[in-house]
Formats: structure tokens, sequence, C-alpha cells
């Protein structure tokens, strides 16, 4: 799984140059609200540690 949402976001470095800007826009926030839901979702799975509630925080925001 954590392949797939790594290809997501380096797949979005190169779709920002080829897509239309109408395209392109559409297509970040939808990668950014995947990554987004799944990051907010790992941090209620199992008890995460401080530091990666923190930089998790950063990321989200």
């Amino acid at each position: 799984m954590c392949g797939y949402l790594i290809e997501i976001s380096l797949s979005m470095v190169l779709l920002s140059k080829i897509l239309p800007y109408n395209v392109n826009r559409i297509a970040n926030s939808i990668a950014a609200t995947i990554i987004t839901v799944v990051q907010i979702a790992t941090l209620f799975a199992g008890k995460p540690t401080m530091y990666y509630m923190f930089f998790g925080a950063i990321e989200i925001t």
C-alpha cells in the first residue's frame, strides 16, 4: 500500500508539467485529498509516537 501512496506523489510532479492547467488543479486536489485522508487515518491506527503525531500534523497542514 505504501508504494502506491509514494507513486501518487511522484506522479503528480510529472503530471503537473504535462497536464493543462484546469485538469492539473483537479488532479492535484484529488491527490492531496487522498494523501491527507491516509495520513489522518494512520494517526488513529495503533498508538502513534509523539514525533509521528508532530510530523503528521505538519504534513496534514
